[in-house]
C-alpha cells in the first residue's frame, strides 16, 4: 500500500515536496479508517487541493480538484470501490461482527454488517441474504433493549428496520432462486415481533406468513434450537386463543392455524435438548406451555417441572436484553406459582 500512494511531481499538478508528504498522508488516514466511504475521500482530496492553493483565488479550486482526480485516474492509483476497505473484506466485517453479538454487542456489529452489505449488494444473493439476516437479528436484539428500557420510539425503529432487512433478503433470494433458513427464522421473528406491537388482530393478519417462515426455517435449520423455541411460542399463542377470539378473528376472514399445547411443549423441549447451556428463555416458555396444558394442575408431576423450570430460570445468569426480560418474568411467574 505504500509504494500504491506515492506520488511523483507531474508537469500539470505544481506540488511541492511537502504537499506530496502531507497529501500521502490524508490517503493513509483515509484507508486506515474503518469508518469511510467515498464522500470521505473526496473530502480529504479538497482539503488537499485546499491547502496546496491558499495563495490562489477560490475559482481555481475545481480546476485543481479536476486536474488531480484526473491524475489519480490517469496513473490508476484510484482504487476500485470494494478495495475502499482494503484489509477489511466483507466477510473480515460480518466475522466481526459475529465476535460483537456473541459478546451481546449488537449496536457495534450492525455498522459493520452495513458496510459489508454496501461493498457487495448487487452481487452474489446469498451472501447479501446471509448479512441481511444478521442485520434484523441485530435489530432484533436493539429491540430487547429498548423494550426494557420502555424506549417506545427506539423499538418502532428497530422493528421497521429489520422488518425492511428480512424483506430485502426475501426479495433477492426470490430473484435468484435460492434459500437461506436463517432468513426465514428472522422474517417469522420479526413478523411476530410486528405482532406483538400491534396487537391481536395483528397477530391474526400475520399468523400464515408467521407461520410459513417458521415452517421453512424448520426444514432448513432443524438443530437450531431458536427455531424450535419460535416454533413453540407460536403453537402456544394459537393453542391458547379462546374460541370467541377464533370465532371473531374467522369472521373477519383472518383465521388462525390450529396447533396444540402438546405441540409447544414438544418444540419447547427440542429447543431446551438443543441449547447447551438451556437459555433462560426456553425453561420460562416449556414451564409456561406445561401450566397452561394442565391448567386445572391435575397432573402434579407436570406442575411440579415447570416450578423447577422457573426456579432454575430465576436463579441462572441473564446475559442478553432478552435474558434479562426472561430472567424477571420467570421470578413474577414463580411468585405467582408459589401463592396459588
Amino acid at each position: 500500500m505504500k509504494k500504491m500512494f506515492e506520488f511523483r511531481r507531474t508537469s500539470f499538478l505544481i506540488l511541492s515536496r511537502d504537499d506530496l508528504i502531507y497529501f500521502n498522508l490524508l490517503i493513509a488516514k483515509f484507508f486506515a479508517s474503518i469508518h469511510t466511504d467515498i464522500n470521505s475521500f473526496i473530502k480529504y482530496i479538497f482539503l488537499f487541493v485546499k491547502r496546496t492553493t491558499k495563495s490562489m483565488p477560490d475559482q481555481k479550486l475545481p480546476m485543481r480538484l479536476g486536474r488531480l482526480l484526473g491524475h489519480l485516474q490517469s496513473t490508476t492509483v484510484m482504487p476500485s470501490r470494494r478495495n475502499f476497505v482494503s484489509e477489511q473484506s466483507p466477510n473480515e466485517l460480518v466475522k466481526r461482527a459475529d465476535e460483537f453479538e456473541s459478546q451481546n454487542r449488537a449496536a457495534e456489529a450492525l455498522p459493520l454488517l452495513k458496510r459489508a452489505l454496501d461493498i457487495i449488494r448487487g452481487e452474489d444473493s446469498i451472501t447479501q441474504a446471509q448479512i441481511l439476516w444478521r442485520v434484523a437479528r441485530c435489530h432484533k436484539r436493539l429491540w430487547d433493549i429498548c423494550k426494557q428500557k420502555n424506549d417506545e420510539g427506539g423499538r418502532k425503529k428497530h422493528l421497521r428496520d429489520g422488518l425492511l432487512a428480512v424483506e430485502e433478503g426475501l426479495r433477492i433470494l426470490s430473484a435468484s432462486s435460492q434459500t437461506c433458513g436463517e432468513l426465514h427464522k428472522y422474517a417469522s421473528v420479526m413478523l411476530a415481533t410486528q405482532a406483538e406491537e400491534e396487537g391481536v388482530k395483528a397477530k391474526a393478519k400475520l399468523a400464515q406468513r408467521i407461520v410459513f417462515h417458521s415452517n421453512e426455517a424448520l426444514k432448513l435449520c432443524k438443530t437450531d434450537s431458536s427455531v424450535h423455541h419460535m416454533a413453540g411460542r407460536l403453537a402456544l399463542a394459537f393453542a391458547g386463543a379462546s374460541w370467541i377470539e377464533k370465532k371473531a378473528l374467522e369472521v373477519v376472514g383472518y383465521p388462525l392455524p390450529s396447533a396444540t399445547f402438546a405441540d409447544a411443549i414438544k418444540h419447547f423441549r427440542t429447543a431446551e435438548a438443543l441449547s447447551s447451556p438451556a437459555k433462560i428463555l426456553d425453561k420460562l416458555w416449556l414451564a409456561r406451555a406445561l401450566l397452561r396444558h394442565h391448567a386445572k394442575k391435575t397432573d402434579a408431576r407436570a406442575v411440579a417441572e415447570a416450578k423447577s423450570l422457573l426456579e432454575r430460570a430465576r436463579n441462572s445468569t441473564p446475559f442478553t436484553a432478552e435474558d434479562a426480560l426472561a430472567h424477571r418474568e420467570a421470578a413474577e411467574e414463580l411468585r405467582k406459582l408459589q401463592a396459588g
